[in-house]
């Protein structure tokens, strides 16, 4: 054979080895990238493979030939090098250990070993000859051993495995990366077909010695690949660790911030989809209200709060690395909702700290035996600073002999057990003294786990002055029998009873049995502002009116009085309100002398502050009762409302826990549309006949609150309680339940409802109750905003944007759900397909906003001549298809017949009077059990028949016979 006659297959050798080479240092170029170094590796040794063989097909004599035929064999090394190229461009470089490279390496390198070797002999390949004259090429042959055959079963296993893989990926992999593995398939198929064909024309020489032939097939796909679909740049990395169903935005970039997957909450956010954003760098990617995401994307950062979107939402972005470092994920949540919140309670706590930290008590929390807040009042008492107490245990305060019964008084109020509410407390001071308080306590849950609040007031120098009174009657009473036996002892002794009592705070006077006054002190000439000639009132009932007209219940206690005198041995402790405001604790008892009572001993103290201080104790527990309801019923709103649900039924559930916590009796939510109307949104416990207004779509924007709120005598926010006319009117409910509560509601500053509670007409509201029944309404309002996004995000989603007509793809979904009840029933099904006629004429000589207005004219029409359940989509460009359910060949040429008449009919004035527009039809009827996709096609046909026809026709589909109605 003259090697002449082979110069073009010599040259496709050629070309083989340089164009594997040039390929294999391409990819050593893109060495970072995933897979590339071994994609490399195959390259080069297919490069020189074919190298090897163009070397024996030129060597002239046989022994140089075997040489090279023998270097030939290290294309057995091909097929694994791929599969472990596969391995890791499919995500499954993990199972490239060690152990597995080297079992799949050792069969092609025993080949080359015993190839070059001829050891054992024969077990390779033996007796080499050269191929005669009706080969391709003048190449060696051998005849193959065992271990040859095992060679090309393992290479061919090898390469199926790989296709497998690939196959995989092909079938579950994303979209966008399919054309990548389709490249790389046809790379390994199409080279083996042509070995195939071939080796059947050229039965002498093997496939294995034909494959260098076809590898620069498999060199153009993959290079082809390289170029056009970015083999390494964009392998698919990041689709296994993307949420596809996550409802939150999420994204996954590659090392050069490059868009490598979104799912379709990230789409809707950046207004694209993943076929045009795919591949392209970030910041192409970003609408203008995005921005701070590209900076958060070059950072470092691992979670950030970002506004974005218009109008502006908070999102709380959060950054997560891709496996391997090869890339990023960004996962975006909206957490706008939770800062509102946030800001509401932060108002609430700040109103608190105020009344806590200007309140006359010292107040103190304690959870888990440790203070957790002390306020600056209570700090000072103690003589430390709140920073030296908060954290400390409580019981390192209190003096050391009082601790342990404290802290069992501490431990059974936590359990619920019967301890003194109000009882008396030694402290230690800062400086070493001690001080007594007046402590009332009280349990409270804070996150879920009991705390003990108390109030504490010093009256270290009241117990002093209680005290040193004990010690004076003691001394008293020696005093008085010491006096009958000696005067002069006697005026000793009372004058240090005197000087006693007149260095105490409390009031005392004491009142012989005869009613003469025995003795007193200024404290209680003081506290009862007595004039100075009192003692000159000659009988007791006068001295005892002077006390009496101060008093508020003056009959009340001149009763008790007479009472008291009127029971010696009686004791009493009362409080006595005086009419200035200020608040006595009185406290009387017998007085005895040697065990006979000769008196009455009155104490007067003045308590005012205490009884202040209990009261603002009962109104800070009060507060942070109502501001713990009032937070829980606003969570618990906000978090139905909130709630994944159907809009419409979110704001049924918030309606009612609404109308359950004012014990509201029915309640109604009006939404005012944009047309002006309102309409019933939702309602709880509607009487009958309102209910039925609803079910005769009464109009219920002559509400007369709503009518308020938009002629502007309603403030924006304000609730208000007002009669309603339709509650009187009603005769269902009580006549007691004829006002209601009317909340405006908003969104954006902008009205966009109602919320409508019944109410007794006697129930009252407070600043609290009112201030909570306008959050429900700015709660309501974000409802309302959310699920008019959500409608007009499914309008959108479902509609053309220019026509109003259902898109093409929801339309196929629509159409598919009739054309499969059609075959169930046996019910006939029509479709119409539409064409404008001349419309290109249209666009070119009026101009393509015209041609916008006369798609929109035609669409109109379509929608007033057809009927509502027909089904009517944009098919494309100026092509409109309806499905007509119910309907049968003859009732579709009629109403095709009228749709194109009422077109030919159309004006337009503010266009160009001269204007004139027809369309041509084609219609299909299910007469026999087709596909979907057929019966289109059909109807197709019959309108390019129309169009053949001369325009502005209809015409039917039929089995070799065509029906028409002309215009």
């Amino acid at each position: 054979m003259n090697i002449s006659d082979h110069y073009g297959l010599l040259a496709w050798l050629l070309l083989t080895g340089s164009t594997s080479t040039a390929l294999a240092i391409f990819t050593w170029t893109r060495r970072a990238s995933r897979g590339a170094k071994r994609f490399g590796w195959v390259s080069l040794i297919g490069g020189i493979w074919a190298l090897f063989l163009l070397a024996e097909i030129l060597t002239p004599d046989m022994p140089g030939k075997i040489i090279w035929n023998d270097l030939q064999t290290i294309g057995g090394f091909v097929p694994p090098l791929f599969f472990f190229f596969v391995l890791e461009y499919t995500d499954r470089s993990g199972w490239l250990k060690p152990g597995l490279i080297a079992a799949f390496l050792l069969p092609p390198l025993l080949t080359v070993i015993s190839a070059f070797l001829d050891f054992p002999p024969g077990w390779t390949r033996a007796a080499p000859r050269l191929e005669d004259s009706t080969a391709l090429l003048p190449l060696v042959t051998f005849e193959y051993g065992p271990w040859s055959i095992v060679a090309m079963i393992f290479s061919v296993l090898v390469m199926v495995a790989s296709l497998a893989l690939l196959f995989d990926r092909l079938l579950y992999g994303a979209k966008i990366y399919r054309l990548q593995v389709t490249s790389l398939i046809l790379g390994i198929l199409l080279p083996s077909a042509l070995n195939l064909a071939l080796s059947a024309r050229f039965p002498g020489i093997p496939i294995l010695s034909l494959f260098p032939l076809t590898f620069p097939i498999s060199t153009l796909i993959s290079g082809w690949a390289l170029l056009r679909y970015r083999l390494f740049d964009l392998a698919p990395i990041a689709r296994a660790a993307l949420l596809e169903r996550m409802a939150d935005p999420v994204l996954v970039l590659d090392n050069q911030l490059r868009v490598i997957d979104l799912n379709q909450p990230a789409q809707n956010l950046l207004g694209t989809d993943l076929e045009r954003a795919f591949g392209q760098t970030f910041d192409h990617t970003l609408p203008l209200g995005l921005a701070g995401l590209l900076s958060f994307a070059r950072g470092t950062d691992e979670r950030v709060e970002l506004a974005l979107g218009s109008p502006p939402l908070t999102y709380e972005v959060t950054r997560s690395p891709l496996s391997r470092n090869r890339g990023q994920l960004l996962v975006m949540h909206d957490i706008s909702a939770q800062k509102a919140l946030q800001s509401a309670l932060q108002t609430s706590e700040e109103r608190y700290r105020l009344l806590v930290e200007n309140g006359n008590d010292g107040i103190g929390l304690v959870q888990d035996q440790r203070f957790r807040f002390v306020n600056p009042q209570l700090a000072e008492i103690i003589g430390y600073t709140i920073q030296e107490m908060e954290g400390q245990l409580f019981q390192d305060f209190i003096a050391p002999e009082r601790r342990e019964d404290v802290l069992g008084f501490h431990k059974k109020r936590l359990r619920g057990e019967s301890v003194p509410f109000q009882y008396m407390l030694e402290v230690v001071h800062k400086s070493g003294q001690r001080l007594t308080l007046d402590l009332s306590a009280r349990v409270l849950y804070i996150e879920g786990q009991p705390a003990v609040l108390f109030f504490a007031r010093d009256v270290t120098e009241q117990v002093k002055t209680a005290r040193l009174l004990e010690e004076s009657r003691e001394q008293y009473r020696d005093l008085y029998f010491r006096a009958q036996q000696d005067a002069t002892e006697h005026k000793r002794l009372y004058a240090l009873q005197s000087a006693t009592l007149e260095a105490a705070t409390d009031g005392f006077l004491v009142i012989s049995l005869d009613g003469n006054i025995v003795t007193y002190n200024s404290q209680f000439v003081s506290l009862w502002n007595l004039p100075a000639n009192w003692l000159q009132y000659p009988t007791r009932a006068e001295r005892l009116e002077l006390l009496a007209r101060q008093v508020q219940n003056r009959e009340e206690y001149l009763v008790r009085v007479q009472e008291l005198f009127g029971n010696p041995e009686m004791e009493s402790l009362d409080i006595i309100e005086l009419a200035d405001g200020r608040v006595f604790e009185r406290r009387t008892v017998p007085y005895r002398m040697d065990n006979e009572i000769v008196g009455r001993l009155w104490n007067f103290r003045d308590i005012s502050e205490r009884k202040r201080a209990e009261h603002t104790e009962q109104a800070y527990r009060e507060l942070l009762e109502a501001r713990a309801k009032e937070t829980e019923i606003l969570k618990q709103v906000a978090e139905t409302l909130n709630q994944v649900l159907p809009p419409a039924r979110a704001l049924e559930v918030g309606l009612k826990i609404v109308a359950e916590q004012i014990h509201a009796t029915a309640g109604w939510f009006l939404i005012l549309e944009p047309s002006g109307e309102a309409t019933l949104s939702a309602s709880y416990r509607l009487p009958p006949s309102l209910a039925k207004l609803k079910e005769d779509n009464c109009p219920w924007g002559i509400c007369r609150c709503l009518e308020r709120m938009l002629g502007g005598d309603l403030k924006s926010s304000d609730a208000e309680i007002l009669g309603c006319q339709r509650l009187e009117e009603s005769e269902e409910l009580p006549k007691n339940l004829q006002h209601h509560v009317s909340i405006p509601v908003q969104a954006s500053g902008r009205p966009v409802g109602m919320l409508n509670l019944v109410v007794p007409a006697e129930r009252k509201f407070d600043a609290t109750e009112m201030r909570l029944l306008e959050a429900f309404g700015d709660q309501f309002g974000g409802a309302v905003e959310r699920a008019r996004l959500f409608e007009h995000t499914q309008r959108l989603a479902i509609t053309d944007g220019l026509t109003g007509l259902y898109n093409r793809r929801h339309f196929f979904v629509k159409a598919q759900e009739e054309y499969e009840r059609a075959l169930r029933y046996n019910h006939p099904l029509s479709i119409l397909m539409i064409d404008v006629d001349h419309f290109k004429h249209v666009n070119d000589e009026h101009g393509h906003q015209t041609g916008d207005l006369v798609l929109k004219q035609v669409a109109e029409s379509c929608r007033k001549a057809l009927r509502q359940v027909d089904i009517i989509g944009r098919y494309g460009g100026e092509e409109l298809v309806v499905l007509m359910p119910e309907t049968a060949k003859d009732a579709a040429m009629q109403a095709a017949e009228r749709l194109r008449e009422s077109i030919v009919s159309l004006q337009f004035p503010n266009i160009n009077k001269s204007l004139c527009v027809t369309i041509s039809i084609g219609v299909a009827t299910l007469e026999d059990t087709i596909e979907l996709e057929r019966l289109l096609d059909r109807a197709d046909q019959a309108l390019y028949q129309a169009k053949d026809f001369g325009r502005n026709q209809v015409k039917i589909w039929t089995e070799g016979v065509e029906s028409s109605a002309s215009g």
